[in-house]
């Protein structure tokens, strides 16, 4: 697994927030009232980060080449969140309808950086 592989599996979710900010919103109410969903949510993040773990070495070094490794412990600890409500609550109050644009083109320009690193940097 690349960077640039992650990268495309998170494109769809952050042209979402771009291109369809109301949608987007009313997605992420729904997913915020209900448990199953936010359970969901949280499985696929936690499998993605073990993917990550098991096709990698798990390095933890402070280096680019490790970067894909440290990515797979953010993506493991966000997962995790999803299963705590008091979180979920807490995110909800920053989230509304005219940030989303905003975060989604914000998160294109963090996976652009992704491609840039694992196509430039670790040649």
């Amino acid at each position: 697994m690349s960077l640039t592989l992650l990268a495309l599996f998170a494109l769809p979710i952050h042209l979402k927030l771009v291109l369809d900010p109301s949608g987007a919103y009313q997605m992420i109410k729904e997913w915020s009232k209900s448990p199953a969903l936010q359970f969901l949510s949280a499985v696929g993040p936690m499998i993605l980060a073990l993917l990550i773990f098991s096709t990698t070495q798990v390095s933890l070094a402070w280096s680019w080449n490790s970067l894909l490794s440290w990515l797979g412990v953010a993506i493991g600890l966000k997962g995790i969140s999803h299963l705590v409500p008091a979180l979920v609550e807490w995110k909800m109050r920053f989230i509304t309808e005219d940030r989303l644009p905003v975060m989604g083109f914000i998160g294109l320009l963090f996976l652009l950086g992704l491609v840039y690193v694992d196509t430039q940097l670790l040649k």
